[in-house]
């Protein structure tokens, strides 16, 4: 039996959220697995890099959509600095972000599409799961 009164936090770092917006399996199989989680969340830094990189066929319906269910972590001090630390242990800096993001959202799974970020979110014991 599961905990009584615990809510399952999904973090979707922006690869993911582009290989949900894509056609194909990825996309399918993401969107399947943050159905499964009672709430999502990512940093509101991906209204900028999820339309930086699917560019026009980004479906804009979609996204909105998507933007609206998650919750979004915004930049702190606290954030910076643990995301300027992840980066100075060799984190690339959009993936630092993320992760950064993702310790303090206090989430139970990190989500996502590269393997980078899928590596370093398991060093930092985050559960990741890799969409493929």
């Amino acid at each position: 039996m599961g905990r009584v009164g615990h809510v399952t936090i999904g973090y979707l770092d922006g690869s993911a959220l582009c290989s949900i917006l894509s056609p194909g399996i990825g996309g399918a199989t993401g969107a399947r697995i943050w159905k499964s989680f009672d709430a999502a969340c990512s940093h509101n830094f991906v209204e900028i890099e999820v339309p930086a990189a699917l560019g026009r066929s980004m479906n804009r319906v979609a996204w909105v959509f998507a933007l609206n269910s998650l919750a979004m972590m915004t930049w702190s001090d606290d954030l910076r600095s643990e995301a300027s630390e992840l980066a100075w242990l060799g984190a690339p800096a959009i993936p630092a972000l993320h992760l950064a993001s993702a310790r303090r959202s206090g989430c139970d799974h990190f989500v996502t599409a590269d393997q980078t970020s899928f590596d370093w979110a398991e060093l930092l014991d985050l559960q990741p799961i890799l969409l493929n």
